[in-house]
């Protein structure tokens, strides 16, 4: 759940004294050999409560690096940092409000979209009823952008400071718990997906973001969902509505950093399904989500392996953003015993095991093979009609070899 900030700790952290005590903190070697005589290093000089405040505001920063570049002037809370927008991803979505002159940013936590909307608008009024959050997003904003052109306002979502009809808004309900737990239906949001569509009903125009596993069939109203993938992982779904939506389209699926974009605008005739060809590919989790298999299917010259299952191939080669590759090198019978002796014999140590269509663990499947050799291969089990197949291969990369012949036998 991590420290629980309040407004007068906030106030201390962008002190004087403060930015100089997490200055000094920040040269600490995070270990938990040097914790104590860091803590008790602190406590000589501040009380519990404030050395407790640096120390989690260092901690969250060294984790903050990873997604933020000015991480180590902005402020965060635990849980703001867990539902913070990746700053790639806040940047893409913003593009939809170029141009606006006033943007309501509802929910705008530790400012991360603020900073992106901020940008491209000609003012954001973040809004958020947590003072501590609230405090740090106008800290984070005013740290990043030079003149920034935002107004921070303490206030529920569901009584907005502003004039709704005709307003252009982006909104970020709450995801999780009070103790940081997720929450995967809309109604327990908060404020909740009815509660927003209500509230907001008047807007010019609406945006969403909500949880990527979100069903379809609660979100008849969205005009377009977008489901936003980056660095492989799908991050988030969007609802756009009115104005902000895409005519034509209802599902995109967009994955990042490419910044490529499939949507169901792009009409399909069907793709055929046939026998693997020499390459097999995974769709990005974006694409899937989206139901837009077939769309990348046809676009790609590809056919599927089975209609059921996200398994695409082909005979040549394609790159593509929208979907991972591998080469097959061989494929197995779907034992372990079989499966364990021809990796031994390859003397494969790293194995990457995915799995569509069968029931099983990959990672207790994988410590049944008891695997110690060098090389590295990928292993790919799903089920053709109703039989499970297994297809070891090598990640295709640019510029790798290309290997062995598909065994036909097998089929």
């Amino acid at each position: 759940m991590g420290y629980q900030y309040s407004l007068q700790m906030a106030e201390f952290l962008t002190s004087d004294d403060g930015a100089e005590w997490l200055e000094t903190s920040s040269q600490f070697v995070a270990s938990p050999s040097s914790h104590l005589a860091e803590v008790e290093y602190l406590r000589k000089h501040l009380s519990p409560a404030k050395s407790a405040a640096i120390l989690e505001q260092v901690t969250l920063r060294a984790k903050a690096k990873r997604r933020f570049p000015n991480a180590e002037k902005m402020l965060f809370t635990d849980s703001g940092l867990q539902q913070a927008t990746h700053p790639a991803v806040a940047a893409y979505r913003a593009r939809r409000y170029t141009g606006c002159e006033f943007v309501a940013d509802i929910g705008c936590g530790i400012g991360s979209d603020t900073i992106a909307l901020s940008r491209v608008t000609g003012f954001v009024s973040a809004v958020d009823r947590d003072p501590v959050r609230l405090f740090f997003a106008r800290h984070n904003v005013s740290a990043t952008i030079a003149g920034s052109n935002a107004c921070f306002i303490g206030a529920d979502a569901r009584q907005p400071p502003f004039a709704i009809a005709g307003a252009v808004v982006f909104c970020d309900p709450s995801r999780r718990t009070r103790s940081g737990e997720r929450i995967y239906q809309p109604q327990a949001y908060e404020p909740s997906l009815p509660a927003v569509r209500a509230v907001y009903a008047r807007a010019g125009g609406l945006g969403i973001k909500v949880s990527p596993g979100i069903s379809f069939d609660q979100i008849p109203w969205a005009d377009e969902v977008e489901l936003i993938s980056y660095a492989g992982i799908v991050r988030e779904a969007v609802l756009w509505v009115k104005a902000l939506a895409t005519p034509g389209v209802q599902r995109r699926a967009t994955v990042l950093p490419a910044g490529n974009s499939v949507t169901d605008a792009e009409r399909v005739t069907g793709c055929p399904v046939r026998r693997p060809g020499r390459f097999i590919y995974e769709p990005d989790g974006a694409v899937i989500r989206a139901g837009l298999v077939q769309q990348v299917c046809e676009a790609l010259e590809m056919w599927q392996l089975d209609h059921r299952i996200a398994y695409l191939s082909s005979d040549s080669w394609r790159s593509s953003a929208f979907v991972q590759g591998f080469e097959i090198e061989e494929c197995l019978p779907f034992s372990l015993k079989r499966i364990r002796r021809r990796l031994q014999e390859l003397g494969v140590g790293v194995l990457e095991i995915k799995k569509r269509g069968v029931n099983l663990d990959p990672d207790a499947f994988r410590r049944r093979l008891r695997l110690n050799g060098q090389e590295e291969k990928t292993l790919i089990l799903t089920r053709i009609g109703d039989r499970p197949v297994a297809f070891l291969c090598q990640r295709k990369r640019t510029g790798s070899p290309l290997g062995l012949p598909v065994n036909a036998d097998v089929f």
